[in-house]
């Protein structure tokens, strides 16, 4: 037992964690044996463990899991070999149980668990189509109010999931999962190992491609960083370096865990605002950021009910188009606020933002239309 403590919200009901790992299975596409990933195991199960939370280990098929074999920090390619957490993992025999027998998903009772996190790995992109007992499991998890996560290639659960009135899970949400950019760094990899010939590729589909298809928000970060993204009860990690990443938002949609909020002002201080919760960053390039900022705009993205006003004396509004109004102030001519008409969004000016944020740019919109003065720099 460790002799750290937890210090758990609720010692007498801890929360509850429903962990679906994928069955094991033979990749279509390369003709490899494939798995869940140790460390969207480990790294949330410590995380949730750290705050005294139950975790149980499920799969849709019940019973014996495997691993990818990169994922295994004593596999001979090293891939993982840092992954100390997954090493302790693996060492502790109770643990490493688990992975032997878990239960299938049609045991996931509603009443008795609190959040529902899917874990990835290359099995999902293979398996996740027929698993039609996890569809509704995720999907009754959102309808009723508690919290749904999946990562990396355990996103693939949001291509099938649906809710009650047949809309996709994903539709209309901001997500992430494994972004094309890793996609192409692992197809080059394995091309320039010979392991696979160049016109075929790791995955018989991309989760990037598969979610805008869908009419969800999809964002990353760039390569290989750790990432995750809250929407209301859903929550996603981009992939296996996020899963502390996930763990923690979870946590913050189980009310473990209150993110501080974000501060800021005018340069005169007549408006001063605070903001609850955002995404990230987002750098936007239209004529009309550009004749009122001077140049591109940097906005922190956020939902409009997640903005209180503190001081608000000196704020007008201005309708810059059709589909938005600007915030400024009237006596210092602070720019700080575009509120969409659409979509409940609040986009604040970032240069106002109290530092640090913390924040990180997710994506550059209306590329076409930058100045000529200046190049857009690569997001991964």
């Amino acid at each position: 037992m460790s002799l750290k403590d937890p210090n758990p919200v609720d010692r007498a009901k801890p929360k509850r964690i429903a962990l679906v790992l994928a069955n094991p299975a033979v990749s279509s596409t390369t003709g490899w044996p494939v798995g869940f990933w140790w460390s969207e195991l480990t790294h949330p199960w410590l995380a949730f463990h750290e705050r005294g939370y139950e975790v149980e280990l499920f799969s849709p098929g019940g019973g014996r899991c495997e691993a990818d074999a990169m994922s295994d920090p004593r596999d001979p390619s090293g891939y993982s070999s840092d992954d100390i957490v997954t090493m302790g993992f693996i060492a502790t025999p109770r643990l490493a149980a688990l992975v032997e027998a878990t239960k299938p998903v049609e045991a996931i009772s509603l009443d008795a668990f609190d959040a529902i996190v899917v874990a990835g790995g290359q099995a999902p992109m293979f398996t996740f189509e027929g698993a039609t007992a996890l569809h509704a499991r995720f999907a009754a998890f959102l309808e009723t109010g508690k919290v749904a996560a999946a990562l990396c290639h355990g996103t693939a659960i949001l291509r099938y999931a649906k809710l009650s009135n047949g809309e996709y899970v994903a539709k209309g949400r901001t997500v992430t999962g494994f972004a094309n950019v890793e996609e192409d760094f692992a197809d080059s990899a394995v091309w320039s190992m010979g392991a696979l010939p160049r016109d075929r590729h790791v995955m018989p589909w991309r989760i990037e491609d598969a979610l805008k298809a869908l009419g969800a928000n999809y964002i990353q970060v760039g390569l290989w960083r750790g990432f995750a993204v809250r929407d209301g009860n859903l929550v996603t990690g981009q992939q296996n370096f996020s899963g502390a990443e996930t763990a923690r938002a979870v946590i913050g949609a189980l009310g473990g865990m209150k993110p501080m909020p974000f501060t800021g002002r005018c340069h005169c201080g007549g408006v001063r605002y605070r903001v609850a919760e955002a995404v990230g960053v987002i750098v936007c390039h239209c004529r009309d950021c550009q004749q009122m900022h001077g140049n591109a705009n940097a906005m922190l993205a956020a939902a409009a009910e997640a903005v209180t006003l503190d001081s608000d004396a000196t704020l007008v509004w201005y309708a810059s188009s059709p589909a938005a109004e600007r915030g400024f102030c009237s006596r210092c001519g602070g720019r700080l606020f575009k509120r969409l008409k659409e979509g409940g969004r609040m986009l604040v000016s970032a240069g106002t933002v109290d530092p640090p944020t913390g924040m990180t740019v997710i994506r550059d919109v209306w590329a076409q239309s930058k100045g000529d003065w200046y190049e857009i720099p690569p997001r991964g």
